[in-house]
């Protein structure tokens, strides 16, 4: 799943709201769609990639754009385009309920 429209257009009907993900140059596009693409919880980021001497070996190369995703509600780093979380896909979770949305302002 490499190209925009592909990616963009999930298979649920459910809307990327995310600026990020909706800024992505191609290559940096997840292979799959998971839950954390559409979650309120879900915060993208995009870095550049600082290979330290601790590092090495970790399949990061220096300068290279990388792409991850923090979640607020296991406050940890579940996917990342390179490295250790490279293969967690999160394809359903509870954290993507409406009740669960940090910007709900009900509840």
């Amino acid at each position: 799943m490499k190209k925009k429209e592909d990616f963009l257009q999930r298979k649920d009907g459910k809307s990327i709201s995310s600026e990020v993900l909706n800024n992505l140059p191609s290559h940096l596009y997840p292979e799959e769609q998971t839950a954390c693409h559409i979650c309120p919880n879900a915060l993208w980021f995009t870095e550049l990639g600082v290979v330290q001497d601790s590092q090495v070996g970790s399949g990061r190369e220096p300068g290279e754009k990388h792409l991850s995703v923090f979640c607020r509600l296991m406050n940890t780093v579940i996917w990342e385009s390179q490295g250790q979380k490279a293969f967690m896909l999160i394809k359903q979770c509870d954290g993507t309920m409406p009740e669960n949305d940090p910007h709900n302002q009900e509840g």
